[in-house]
């Protein structure tokens, strides 16, 4: 695709690499099938996906399609935790990543323009 961008000399290529994008997909869609078809059987992985899902894949650049499906393992993967201890522990892992994900997401807006907030 030939595109015009300000400052830029002409018309630049530009591409995009989809099937990386699409291997990832693929990944979180098996890694959720996994984990809520074997339940609890899939206690032995929690800690390794949990890690993976909260420190790389909710901060995904690209695709937002990423971060969601990554946040929303984390129900799936309380579900596998055969004990409230392992609940905890998973928790420690997704909350301090989820919560950096949703103040770097609000810093962009101005919230003293809704009323009921102040």
């Amino acid at each position: 695709m030939l595109l015009k961008i300000k400052g830029m000399e002409g018309p630049v290529k530009v591409t995009m690499n989809t099937t990386a994008l699409e291997n990832k997909m693929s990944a979180l869609e098996i890694l959720r099938s996994l984990a809520r078809d074997l339940g609890k059987s899939f206690m032995p992985y929690v800690e390794q996906v949990a890690t993976l899902m909260a420190t790389k894949m909710m901060h995904d650049a690209v695709a937002s399609g990423v971060r969601k499906s990554a946040t929303k393992m984390l129900s799936i993967l309380i579900g596998c935790c055969d004990d409230q201890t392992k609940m905890l522990q998973l928790l420690k892992v997704f909350l301090p990543e989820f919560a950096k994900e949703i103040l770097q997401k609000t810093e962009r807006y101005d919230f003293m323009s809704v009323k009921w907030l102040t």
